[in-house]
């Protein structure tokens, strides 16, 4: 774990994205949970339970930085907006209520039918936060021994993530006027959950941000241009509401955002290579590393790498969790070269590791 007073540190050579497959223990007791055949504090027997265990595996794999693998979740998006303060459930919410332009997201099918799923939107103003993420963080730290571990890394969902997916119908028109006052609130309870954290003793979060993805999409770019908006230029808002997030964050808290195009059971949500909002990206957002998904073809080449620039590094995941074949080292390796070579003698100390 880092130490208060240390500077802000590189992200591990080798790390994972976060989430680790649950035990069917843990499956079971969320949905018995979920169908109130189960306590609240059954449910949290049992993750507490789980969390120590896969803290334990992950120390016993060496692994320098260790997560909770997400356990206490239902969803990886789980954890801060469900926790506000004036924040209402949805629960199986009609097609209409997400933004159009995300189909292969908010509107996945499975077998050719609209796929329950559950959300949030702030029907009265954002408030006190129940600080979810500081209660997962702590069930991690009571099982780390320090000298085998250098951080606990807690993954937190982007502050953008309501907004995208659901667009106006994120927030009640009685509570907020315009986007603007909504994500001001969103912003505030960011930053007291980031406090939170530290104050815990958290100094390394990855912030999950799969639909910054969605920009890289021809079909969401044009129709986001259909809609009257410029694709760049909506990038560019929400990446300033995310740094405005992220702007109070103490020097030795290490932040890096986590791209992705879908993983459920390997499912494809979105595809297109990260040239289109690489620069932008790269250079706009106030973190230290980006986690970037490179382990299947529609990632696209390495060649936005070329953007990246100093102070700032990349974990590339190039070892995949969607199939059980395991990568060829040589083939990692020469993917590194290459990565290193686009990077060119500047930009290549910022070429950090390999996520999985």
């Amino acid at each position: 774990m880092a130490y208060e007073g240390a500077p802000r540190p590189p992200p591990c050579r080798a790390e994972h994205v976060g989430s680790l497959l649950r035990p069917a223990r843990l499956i079971s007791a969320h949905k018995q949970f979920a169908s109130g055949e189960i306590s609240e504090a059954e449910l949290d027997k049992c993750v507490a339970d789980e969390v120590g265990a896969i803290v334990r595996f992950q120390q016993r794999l060496g692994l320098k930085c260790v997560t909770d693998g997400e356990f206490g979740r239902y969803m990886f998006y789980d954890g801060f907006f469900d926790g506000l303060e004036g924040m209402e459930l949805v629960r199986d919410p009609a097609p209409e209520l997400f933004q159009d332009w995300l189909p292969h997201y908010a509107k996945c099918k499975q077998g050719g039918a609209w796929m329950p799923v559950k959300t949030w939107r702030a029907a009265r103003r954002l408030g006190a936060s129940t600080h979810q993420y500081v209660k997962w963080f702590n069930l991690v730290k009571a099982h780390v021994v320090p000298e085998d571990v250098r951080f606990i890394k807690m993954t937190v969902i982007s502050p953008d993530w309501c907004h995208l997916t659901m667009g106006a119908n994120a927030y009640s028109r009685e509570v907020y006027n315009d986007d603007d006052a909504y994500f001001a609130d969103v912003a505030a309870a960011y930053r007291r959950e980031l406090a939170a954290l530290y104050a815990a003793g958290c100094r390394d979060v990855q912030v999950d941000a799969p639909l910054l993805a969605a920009f890289c999409s021809e079909h969401m770019r044009a129709a986001l241009t259909r809609d009257g908006y410029d694709p760049d230029e909506r990038l560019d808002w929400y990446l300033w509401w995310i740094n405005l997030c992220l702007g109070e964050r103490p020097g030795d808290m290490t932040v890096g955002v986590h791209l992705c195009r879908g993983n459920s059971r390997g499912q494809q949500f979105f595809e297109g290579g990260y040239e289109a909002i690489a620069q932008r990206l790269f250079s706009t957002l106030e973190v230290d590393c980006f986690y970037l998904e490179y382990d299947t073809p529609r990632a696209g080449g390495l060649e936005p790498l070329r953007y990246l620039p100093q102070g700032k590094t990349a974990v590339l995941g190039l070892i995949s969790t969607k199939t059980a074949e395991l990568e060829d080292p040589a083939h990692i390796r020469a993917l590194l070269d290459e990565a290193a070579l686009i990077m060119g003698d500047e930009g290549k100390d910022g070429l950090w590791g390999i996520l999985v």
